[in-house]
């Protein structure tokens, strides 16, 4: 064989040799960032299956916490609809004036005794009112005017009848008066 083709042959092999390194070098080189960038991607998602993990954790744990709190939610948002709008001052004596009405017995009388500071709720005051009830001359309104009593506090959570009690009318000497606080 002929020495100039052998060193040819000898370096076309070299040169492909090269260049086979230098495109392994360069495939490297332009491989090495992704890797890094996959490794990264990896870590981030093995911390988000952690993360994401230790959420459903916590939705487990607080689901039966909202489960119990529904009731409460509920009652809460049912006496907060029947909160009336306004002042107590205005709201209280038409409340009430209702709901004897629907009864048939008129409130001949409402007036708002004191009014304190309720410790522990800053901004919130308690009342006291009394009322002055008619009590017919035959007396046929008393069980419905003691029922509508009885129905104050269970209608109206916020409302707590304190006392109950009849006497002698001041206005009519033969008639009597129910007073409620």
């Amino acid at each position: 064989m002929d020495v100039g083709k052998k060193w040819a042959r000898n370096g076309a092999m070299l040169t492909g040799a090269m260049v086979l390194l230098v495109a392994w070098d360069y495939q490297a080189a332009l491989l090495a960032p992704l890797r890094a960038r996959e490794i990264r991607a990896l870590r981030d998602a093995a911390d988000l299956d952690e993360r994401i993990g230790r959420a459903q954790k916590l939705i487990a744990e607080v689901r039966p916490k909202e489960a119990a709190a529904a009731p409460i939610r509920k009652e809460l948002d049912r006496l907060q609809r029947d909160v009336p709008a306004g002042t107590a001052m205005v709201a209280l004596p038409a409340l009430v004036r209702e709901h004897f009405g629907r009864s048939g017995i008129p409130v001949r009388l409402i007036r708002l005794n004191t009014t304190r500071n309720e410790p522990g709720i800053p901004g919130y005051e308690r009342s006291f009112w009394s009322l002055a009830l008619p009590i017919d001359e035959a007396g046929r309104n008393i069980t419905p005017l003691l029922l509508a009593a009885a129905e104050l506090d269970r209608e109206h959570p916020f409302l707590k009848v304190l006392d109950f009690a009849i006497g002698p009318d001041p206005e009519n000497p033969s008639g009597r008066i129910a007073s409620l606080n």
